[in-house]
This record gives structure tokens, sequence and C-alpha cells, in this order.
């Protein structure tokens, strides 16, 4: 990837910890292990690639927190808002404030509910506070994904982007903030978005 240094003494060390879940009987990652996590989601038939950052927690904290979706922009990967985007800002955001993040490579629009579900079936994720923020074609992607689930998503923030809303009156339901520059080549497509949603 070349959004990101590969750690690879760190990622070594996740494999280890994974073959010994493995052998014991036991689930890895879990709440009980906050940081990064490179993993392979299973959604429907196929494993979507993520990085993943679970909170830290006081000991004996099961309280369910928020999860934010990160989708990438086109040619980039899930590092982007981990490692490229205002130097991981939003990774940074997060982690003061006590979230999950997960970002996929590519995920195509239908496997945003998979893909909570997944994570929800394993993490403590309130799922009234579940984000999705996309870049360009990451921006469409959520505006897709929104379209597809409604009641999924708290919030949809599109950066750069725009994307053709589906079933306006269930959408209109949820916030959005569509954030484009002012010399984005796809400041036209946000400003569509935009109108669509008023």
């Amino acid at each position: 990837a070349h959004e990101t240094d590969v750690p690879a003494a760190r990622l070594f060390d996740e494999l280890d910890a994974f073959a010994t879940a493995l052998r014991d009987g036991v689930s890895h990652p879990t709440d009980a292990h906050p940081g990064e996590h490179w993993l392979r989601v299973p959604v429907g038939s196929r494993a979507l690639p993520v990085r993943l950052r679970v909170p830290e927690r006081e000991a004996g904290d099961t309280a369910a927190r928020p999860l934010i979706v990160a989708l990438h922009g086109m040619g980039g990967s899930e590092h982007l808002f981990f490692d490229g985007y205002g130097d991981g800002l939003l990774i940074r955001l997060a982690a003061a404030r006590g979230a999950y993040v997960v970002a996929p490579r590519a995920m195509p629009a239908g496997a945003a509910e998979p893909l909570v579900e997944a994570l929800a079936a394993r993490f403590a994720i309130d799922r009234e506070r579940v984000f999705v923020i996309g870049h360009s074609m990451g921006a469409a992607t959520a505006v897709a994904a929104a379209s597809r689930f409604p009641e999924l998503f708290a919030k949809v923030v599109a950066i750069g982007g725009g994307g053709r809303p589906t079933d306006l009156d269930e959408l209109g339901k949820v916030p959005f903030l569509v954030a484009p520059g002012e010399h984005d080549f796809a400041r036209p497509g946000a400003e569509a978005l935009a109108a669509a949603l008023a």
C-alpha cells in the first residue's frame, strides 16, 4: 500500500495473537485488544480488507461506543484515513472521543450493513451512533450505502464528491454534511447532491 509504511513487526505480533486465540478457541481481536488491527471481515461471500481502530477502555467499561465507517477515494486504500488524509486526523479525533473507526478497501455500497453487523457481533458498537464519511469515490459510496440502508447511519459526510441518492423520503431523515472544496473538480456532483437532499 502506497499510503502507509507497513509495520511488519506489529503485524507479526498480531498474527501471533490470532494464532494463540485460534488455539485457545477465543475471539481476536475484541474490545480487550485496543489499537489498530488490519483484518479481513466476512461480508456475504467475500472477505473485505479493513483497517480497524478499537478504542481504549478503562477496566470494566463495556459501554457501547460510536462507529465511524471511513470510505477512501479512487486509487486509495483502507490506509488513507489512518495515514493520509490530514495525517490521520480522523483517527486522532475518534480516539479522543472513544469511537471505533473502520476503513474498508473499495467497499461496495451493499457491504455496508453486513460490515457493521459483523463488527457489532464482536465489539460494543452503539448501533444508534454509526456514522459514514466518504471522500470523492468514497462519498458516492457513502451516499449509495445510506440510500440502500437509511436506517443504518446516524449521519453521512460526503467530502469532495456526490452521488445519486435514492428513496429521498427515507434519506431525508438522515443528517448530511456535503463538503466540496472551492476549486474541487467534483464540486458539481457535491452541489447536485446537496440540491437533491434539500
